[in-house]
């Protein structure tokens, strides 16, 4: 697969893939633009990072056209929180789904994955032609579970997570922290059990779970849980829930 690479501006590459892509799967197109003194070896991790998985996660969640995803570096925290709009010190990332923007803060560790975490965002819009809402388990643990971050933790660590009990998904869309600790299980989950073709018409749904799978939610929250006791060792969890992960 050849990447060709042309330069746009001092600041700006564009990327895009090769016609030696299979026909199967979609082209990618982007820009990377570096906010301030960004080292080039970091820009290359980036590139490289989203060059290798961007255009196979287009074409597992059915993302057959997406316009140039303009990718923006940043290196000034304040210049970053003041594209994102609001005071967020806790912010390292964010997109501009009506532009077609990713927003990344470089903190000195190698950003690629988090890039790839906010484009995975834009490719669930760009999945979602009806342009239904994506709740938030299912926006965020598909990003989660591709891109690794935030890094998933071990089942020992999820205090939400217990042997007969596991979070529904209508506490994750409310909850703000929890899909960040267990989206990465979460997806793994539905991915083992269906497949990427029922996360892309989940996408398309609205993340309706009796319109896809024809069950309901609590027994997806089961199925969940069935899986997580089949699949891991359990005796590490603690009895008794709590509300946070």
């Amino acid at each position: 697969m050849n990447l060709l690479r042309t330069m746009v501006t001092n600041a700006t590459l564009l990327f895009v893939l090769g016609a030696c892509t299979p026909k199967t799967i979609a082209p990618a197109s982007y820009t990377i633009n570096v906010r301030g003194q960004i080292p080039g070896d970091i820009v290359e991790q980036v590139d490289s990072v989203l060059a290798e998985r961007v255009p196979l996660i287009m074409h597992q969640l059915s993302a057959s056209r997406m316009p140039v995803v303009e990718v923006n570096l940043w290196q000034d925290r304040g210049e970053f929180l003041e594209e994102f709009g609001e005071p967020a010190p806790s912010v390292r990332g964010f997109i501009n789904r009506d532009a077609w923007q990713v927003h990344v803060l470089y903190l000195g560790v190698p950003p690629g994955l988090s890039t790839l975490h906010e484009y995975i965002h834009l490719i669930t819009v760009a999945a979602n032609e009806a342009d239904q809402f994506t709740p938030i388990w299912l926006w965020e643990s598909i990003a989660i579970f591709e891109s690794k971050r935030p890094p998933p933790p071990g089942l020992d660590r999820l205090r939400c997570i217990s042997p007969d009990h596991v979070p529904t998904l209508q506490s994750l869309n409310t909850h703000p922290t929890n899909i960040y600790r267990v989206g990465n299980l979460l997806f793994e989950f539905l991915l083992d059990e269906w497949s990427y073709d029922i996360a892309a018409k989940l996408i398309k749904n609205g993340g309706d779970i009796y319109a896809v799978l024809g069950i309901s939610e609590t027994t997806f929250e089961q199925l969940w849980l069935d899986y997580i006791i089949s699949n891991y060792d359990v005796s590490m969890l603690q009895s008794e829930p709590e509300n946070r992960c």
